[in-house]
């Protein structure tokens, strides 16, 4: 049997959940399509999903058809939600992106397609909506190959009637499919060619053959029609998914290798891992061990230490170094030898130590409904209960050989606090939660001014967290009008350093060489090459961990990042070393360098796509002009005109409800974010300190030994 995942991915409104409500009904999952409009999707369990008919969460179904096993994961198109889509690419073979043949390409269809060429991910393109008014499929089909050249699109069906219920779509005969595939492929295989020039007819196998090896390697896409309300186009569709897209061999490794791609609660059996086996199986009562991909990106060295290999990326970027369960446990326990609870806290670490925990039962779900499966093997997608320290991204066995794309940025953030004072930490241990499933959240407690702060992308998170934390835990909350986060990133090189010798016992010196890099570089950490003998590599260990917890704050509060920092010298002490001594000097050297660099203060900015009715044009313009936007030519359309621009978030919070002013509604405002860039000079934000300044070094110290106790924490 072949298992073969595949995510549907799209812009919000652009049909996905529909389609794949008709794939699950044609490939006998169901007995009759859901529809979003009344609630009935399967893939939309909350109750917000479908009141708002909007999906928050990915699910997945399973189901048989043409001789393979399909794996099917609904993702939300709301870009509020991206990160959900983010996470799922890991466990995918292949993408279905659904694109409206009314609305066609849209913001957040751009992100996706960006982020699958990241990922090199093979795709399939599903132009929907074929029987909405205004359908232009053909016009869709020839922006797409305008602005994602490089590959080619190959029509696989044929319409007729868009724009009409009647509209109809068949798939291509055998014989103009032979001659489609004849050409486009005679362009890359030389066999093919030379049966091209001469008019000879190639194998149907041998066409198929070469087709799917184009689409694994993301040469061609294939693209077909159809209307998901209507069910139409989907048997097409199933087919070329069967014969065509590239199975979980792709992705195939040796031994155990399984990616937990989201996490959920349940009321039972508390936490569920979803995973994606690449190798390997698990059975329950199984015990495993699961890991960030930074916790086991070291190799061990003869003498049982650890050393992180150099340039790695920062944690928040996955590796694809490879490693056995056996080594993983050996580093974690080098890496946590002789650290206190006090390091830990330091250090951020929330891995290192753990202890196998046993798989109580594996599920395979179809949107709530599920079944008690009892083995996972290599190409499936399903579900773990009772693993308890896992979280997105985590690995159990290898970690396969990955990519990663970025499809989420909260650059806002928000206070949340409960309506009821005294339900203060049961809102706390339910936001924690919802971070758990969604870690870009980033829930965190400021205990000096008492108030919960959330990293979010927009105001529908922001409301469907109200509603979750409602329905689920029975908790209303308030929330703040949400303000921008900003990022720190050194002006110039320069060098850091901290001599932590006493009051003894202590012994540690760190010297660290801070570069600003170009922006959307992330942190990159060089380990440098300090020998063994003068700095163990556990201690190495020890400061790049330090190191990664220091950089949640630059000397104006907001995160720093684009630099590299290099392990430039350090030294320890056979007999005056404390395991917790790095974590002390560490934080103190990095705010020394920051001091020497001086930093520079980032805002983020937003890549905008508007269209409005073409009298509207010169008002609009000016209030794009006073919110400090670099605009492109207008572009007429008739009536109406569309423009891009690149806008700072700071001056565009409340520009829709501007925007919606001016136009009587009428305006269409598509924001993606844009990255990163420097302030305006005369422009200086700055967001209070939390804990301990490692500047002030006398108080760090006694806070960092634990001496002395901060609210700020």
């Amino acid at each position: 049997m072949l298992y073969k995942n595949l995510g549907v991915l799209a812009h919000v409104d652009a049909g996905k959940t529909t389609l794949t409500e008709q794939l699950l009904w044609r490939g006998g999952a169901v007995r009759q399509a859901g529809r979003v409009d009344d609630g009935t999707a399967r893939t939309d369990s909350l109750a917000v999903e479908r009141e708002r008919g909007i999906s928050v969460r990915a699910a997945s179904a399973t189901f048989e058809y043409g001789g393979c096993t399909l794996n099917v994961i609904d993702t939300p198109g709301h870009v509020d939600f991206a990160g959900e889509v983010e996470r799922c690419l890991g466990a995918l073979d292949f993408a279905v992106v659904v694109v409206s043949a009314v609305e066609g390409v849209q913001s957040h269809t751009e992100n996706i397609l960006r982020a699958l060429d990241e990922y090199e991910m093979p795709r399939l393109i599903f132009i929907n909506k074929l029987d909405r008014a205004g359908a232009d499929p053909d016009g869709v089909l020839a922006d797409l190959r305008e602005r994602f050249a490089g590959r080619d699109y190959l029509l696989m069906s044929a319409y007729s009637s868009a724009g009409d219920r009647s509209c109809a779509v068949s798939a291509l005969s055998d014989d103009a499919m032979d001659s489609m595939l004849t050409e486009a492929l005679a362009e890359r295989y030389d066999d093919i060619a030379d049966a091209f020039l001469s008019d000879r007819q190639v194998p149907r196998e041998r066409l198929a053959e070469a087709l799917r090896a184009d689409i694994s390697r993301c040469a061609a896409v294939p693209v077909l029609y159809g209307s998901a309300l209507l069910g139409i186009g989907t048997a097409e569709l199933l087919d070329a998914i069967c014969m065509y897209m590239p199975d979980s061999s792709r992705r195939a490794v040796d031994g155990l290798s399984a990616l937990v791609y989201k996490i959920e609660h349940d009321s039972v059996m508390g936490k569920i891992a979803h995973v994606r086996m690449f190798g390997g199986e698990l059975r329950a009562r199984d015990a495993v061990l699961t890991y960030a991909p930074t916790d086991n990106a070291c190799a061990a060295s003869d003498d049982g230490t650890a050393r992180y290999e150099d340039g790695e990326r920062a944690s928040s970027v996955q590796s694809s170094k490879v490693q056995t369960t056996e080594q993983a446990k050996r580093n974690a326990a080098v890496a946590a030898k002789g650290a206190d609870s006090t390091v830990n806290r330091l250090s951020g670490d929330d891995g290192d130590g753990r202890e196998p925990e046993k798989i109580s039962q594996i599920r395979r779900f179809t949107g709530t409904k599920y079944t008690d499966v009892g083995v996972l093997r290599a190409g499936e997608i399903g579900a773990l209960c009772g693993l308890y320290g896992a979280k997105c991204g985590h690995w159990i066995g290898e970690a396969a050989p990955d990519r990663h794309a970025e499809l989420a940025h909260p650059y806002l953030s928000v206070k949340a606090a409960p309506a009821d004072p005294s339900k203060l930490t049961e809102t706390v241990a339910a936001l924690r939660e919802l971070a758990d499933e969604e870690p870009l959240l980033d829930c965190r407690w400021e205990r000096t001014e008492r108030e919960i702060v959330l990293s979010v992308t927009g105001d529908v998170q922001v409301e469907i967290i109200g509603r979750l934390l409602k329905e689920r835990y029975g908790l209303d909350a308030m929330f703040s009008p949400p303000s921008v986060i900003y990022r720190e990133t050194p002006t110039r090189a320069g060098y850091g350093f901290e001599a932590y010798t006493m009051p003894k016992p202590c012994w540690a010196v760190v010297k660290l060489y801070i570069e600003p890099l170009p922006r959307g570089s992330g942190v990159v950490w060089d380990g440098g090459n300090v020998k063994h003998t003068k700095l163990f590599y556990k201690y190495q260990t020890h400061i790049r961990q330090s190191f990664f917890d220091a950089i949640k704050q630059g000397p104006m509060g907001w995160e720093l990042t684009d630099m590299r920092v290099t392990l430039a010298d350090g030294e320890h002490h056979t007999i005056h070393t404390h395991p917790l001594d790095f974590f002390v000097a560490t934080p103190m050297a990095l705010a020394d360098g920051l001091r020497n660099t001086g930093t520079t203060l980032l805002e983020p900015m937003l890549r905008v796509r508007l269209t409005a009715p073409a009298e509207y044009r010169g008002k609009i313009i000016t209030e794009l002009s006073r919110a400090g936007a670099e605009i492109d030519p207008p572009v007429p359309h008739g009536p109406t005109f569309s423009l891009e621009a690149t806008v700072p978030v700071a001056t565009t919070l409340d520009f829709p409800v501007r925007l919606a002013s001016l136009s009587g509604g009428r305006a269409v405002w598509s924001p993606t974010f844009a990255g990163y860039r420097e302030c305006p000079a005369d422009r200086l934000v700055t967001t209070p300190r939390r804990g301990v300044d490692p500047l002030d070094r006398a108080k760090w110290i006694l806070y960092a030994r634990g001496a002395m106790q901060d609210k700020t924490v």
